[in-house]
């Protein structure tokens, strides 16, 4: 039987582009995505959309990682770092208004986000499908899709008022072109320190 769209991804729909056309829009068809030219993507049953193509990427969170960060971050040792990002795109988005969370993981700073702004719809990027199992759990208007950040983000021009990345890789090139000229970036990066004990 095929999956329904979940309603966060039928928000987010004119915000995605076929990965292998680049400039086709893609629309709901028998339970997955498809660009006018027929290039078909699965929608997972846990709700994401996989659009990556080609080459896999080579990183991406595990189960026992996901599980891991999942108990960290419930202990609120980062969420001033939520209450930060949240704050910031408030700013930058007054109503209606589009996030994108690049490396969202399980979607921990993108739910805080959208927390914030009621009238905001959210789309998270990340290629570990066990966190994006969470990512498209976490928040009713956050939807998520698997990419690598390396690559030319699925988005259109233009896509967002607010492009978020937490302690996740960058792609500048991207960033730029799927912001809105009046949109902002915040990027949160690790110190020298951030996984000390581990590295030690």
């Amino acid at each position: 039987m095929p999956v329904s769209l979940p309603p966060a991804l039928d928000l987010s729909l004119d915000l995605l582009c076929c990965p292998t056309c680049r400039t086709r829009r893609l629309h709901p068809e028998g339970g997955a995505l498809r660009c006018p030219v027929g290039h078909t993507f699965d929608i997972a049953r846990h709700g994401y959309a996989s659009l990556l193509t080609g080459t896999r990427a080579t990183s991406g969170d595990d189960a026992a990682m996901v599980q891991a960060r999942d108990r960290f971050l419930s202990t609120g040792a980062y969420a001033p770092v939520r209450e930060v990002g949240a704050r910031l795109a408030t700013e930058a988005v007054s109503g209606q208004g589009t996030v994108v969370d690049v490396g969202c993981g399980t979607g921990y700073y993108l739910a805080g986000v959208l927390d914030q702004l009621p009238g905001a719809r959210g789309l998270g990027l990340d290629t570990s499908v066990r966190a994006l199992r969470s990512a498209a759990r976490a928040h009713d208007r956050a939807a998520a899709v698997t990419w690598d950040v390396f690559r030319p983000f699925p988005l259109v021009d233009g896509a967002a008022d607010v492009v978020l990345d937490v302690f996740a890789p960058r792609n500048p090139a991207e960033f730029h072109r799927v912001l809105r000229a009046t949109g902002r970036l915040i990027v949160v990066r690790p110190t020298g320190r951030h996984l000390a004990e581990l590295r030690g």
